[in-house]
């Protein structure tokens, strides 16, 4: 997926990023590899983050970073905390909205 008024060599993805840094293409795309991450970074990294978030303490949110070698590691670009977390029924409710509240704030 490409950004809006991206130079072409900008990706975006969520979900395979370790095929990308397996096959170097997070180093040889410029300016690189954009990830949503589905916590606050850099309090929380890494896998199931809205629970961690939630266990503690954390608002709940969402990140846009570059990726780097290292995990959820990369330049922070913006942070959004997630405002309808006590809505939501399950965790898996929960995920899908804020992978929602994600698109909505890369369309912006």
């Amino acid at each position: 997926m490409r950004l809006r008024g991206s130079s072409g060599g900008l990706r975006f993805d969520r979900f395979h990023w370790r095929q990308y840094l397996a096959e170097g293409i997070a180093e040889g795309t410029a300016p690189g590899v954009l990830n949503v991450h589905l916590g606050l970074l850099p309090q929380i990294r890494g896998m199931s983050s809205p629970e961690w978030s939630l266990l503690s303490g954390v608002p709940v949110g969402i990140t846009f970073h570059y990726m780097d070698a290292g995990i959820d590691t990369g330049p922070i670009l913006r942070r959004y905390e997630f405002p309808g977390a006590a809505e939501c029924e399950s965790l898996s409710d929960l995920r899908s909205r804020l992978i929602a509240f994600a698109s909505q704030r890369l369309e912006k």
